[in-house]
Order: C-alpha cells, then structure tokens, then sequence
C-alpha cells in the first residue's frame, strides 16, 4: 500500500465524523430514524477502526467475524431507515420488518461462499434503487427538498451504494487492484451527509 492509498484509507474511516459530530449539535431536533443515524455512523466508525486493527495484528479470524457482521448490521439498518423514511406506505412494513428476509439471506454464506457476492450485489443495488425511487417522490411532492436532510440521507446512500457495489465491482474485475476507490466514495457519502445536515439546521434557524 502507498503513502496515498493509506492517507485515502486514514480519511475514509474519520470523515465519519463530520457529518456525526454535525448531527450530535442539534440531535434533540431530529426524528427518531435521523437519531438512529448517529448510532450507525459511530459503530460504522468503531468497526472500521477494529478491523483496522486485526489486520494490522493479522488477527484473520476476528476481522473477518467483524467485518461480516458489520454487513449484516449495515444492511438492516438502510432497510429500516428506508421504511422509516418511505412515502410510500406500502413499502414502510416490508422494508422495516425485512430483517426477516436478510438473516436467512446472510447466514446462506455459511453454506455456499458465493453467496457474500450475492448478499452484497443484491441489497446494495435494491437500497441503491429505493433510495433513488423515493428521492423522486418526494420531489414530485415537493420541488424544493433542498433543505430535507431525508432527502440528502438517501442521495447519500444512493450514491454510496450505487457506486461500490456497481460501478466499482464491475471496474475490479477488470482492472486489479482498483478496489481503494471505496474509500474515495465513502468520503464522498460523508460529505452529501455533512451537506445536507449544514443545509437543514439552517432551515431549523
């Protein structure tokens, strides 16, 4: 690993904090699911920083335990935001409740190791598509959302979910070594956050 890619690695696991610290300011403002966020940016925080550690002590076991479980914990919480936050009503019982439907779907890898590529690509493009789906309707309900932090939190898992699990899987089968742009993309995701939280505090003042 080169000095950059470890510098792009540093900020991709602290810039987590921004948009954690933005919302710990105002944080008995916000809805329950937005609340929610802030715990899920700080265990996102604290595994990266634990895995981080047991690759360094080359503690295999425990960073992969951690790692899977992390995407796990990961998936049902954007699946419940998603229901939390939906304008469909339809979808908000399925969606908060589909933790049903992806533990069974996540304990499959023990059976077949295929199956870590198909939890993966399948989830993320489903949140991917949600989230766009349901930035579009609330536009459509309203045109200015520009001061909606929901809004900026599903623009930010779009792209977030989107780009990893697409676009960059897709580049890391044909060129080797190009999967440290992950860290590129969730600094990027930080920053939509951090955006959006900034724009929505000042529509509070």
């Amino acid at each position: 690993m080169d000095k950059l890619t470890a510098w792009i690695s540093i900020a991709s696991t602290f810039s987590v904090l921004a948009p954690l610290f933005l919302l710990l300011t105002n944080f008995k403002s916000y809805h329950l699911e937005i609340k929610a966020l802030a715990l899920f940016f700080t265990i996102g925080f604290l595994v990266d920083i634990s895995t981080w550690y047991f690759y360094q002590v080359t503690d295999i076991g425990a960073y992969h335990a951690v790692h899977h479980g992390y995407e796990l914990f990961e998936t049902t919480f954007l699946f419940w935001f998603l229901g939390k936050v939906s304008p469909q009503p339809r979808f908000k019982v399925f969606l908060v409740n589909a933790w049903f439907a992806l533990i069974p779907f996540w304990a499959m890898r023990f059976y077949n190791p295929d199956w870590v590529g198909y939890f993966k690509i399948v989830t993320q493009l489903a949140i991917a598509f949600t989230s766009c789906f349901f930035i579009l309707k609330m536009v459509e309900k309203n045109a200015d959302v520009s001061r909606n932090l929901v809004v900026w939190v599903l623009l930010g898992m779009f792209f977030y979910c989107f780009c990893t699990y697409f676009i960059l899987g897709t580049l890391v089968l044909v060129i080797a070594n190009t999967w440290f742009s992950h860290n590129l993309v969730n600094i990027t995701t930080n920053l939509i956050y951090c955006i959006g939280i900034i724009r929505s505090q000042k529509a509070l003042s």
